[in-house]
């Protein structure tokens, strides 16, 4: 995880009661996105799960519903319009329980997330 350790300082620095619910990172392939975020939750010692192939709206509201600290990792690059479209109630209103990281290489990974959210 070479030159990330200011993001991992940085995101540390945070009790968990202040950990942004949603995270976006985006970088090259091999930068060190799942590294980072295997270190995160084991820093704040909750749950880490890959969500990617699982995204549907039933999945989404058992998240809704799970009242345990977890942080769920999305791969952008491996969700077509469909599956963002289904995320965005999610980031736009996420369980106080829930910590979202979404991982990609780069804008046009997350261009859906970014249009309807208005973070471009």
């Amino acid at each position: 995880m070479q030159g990330q350790e200011k993001l991992s300082t940085l995101l540390k620095s945070y009790s968990l009661v202040e950990l942004y619910h949603t995270i976006l990172l985006l970088g090259d392939y091999g930068c060190g996105k799942h590294t980072l975020v295997k270190e995160l939750a084991s820093h704040y010692n909750i749950e880490l799960i890959d969500i990617t192939e699982n995204i549907s709206l039933d999945y989404i509201n058992e998240i809704y519903l799970r009242a345990v600290p977890t942080m769920y990792l999305i791969d952008t690059t491996l969700i077509n319009e469909k599956k963002q479209n289904v995320l965005l109630k999610m980031l736009e209103e996420p369980s106080k329980y829930a910590y979202i990281v979404l991982i990609g290489e780069n804008k046009s990974s997350v261009k859906v997330l970014l249009i309807s959210s208005k973070i471009n």
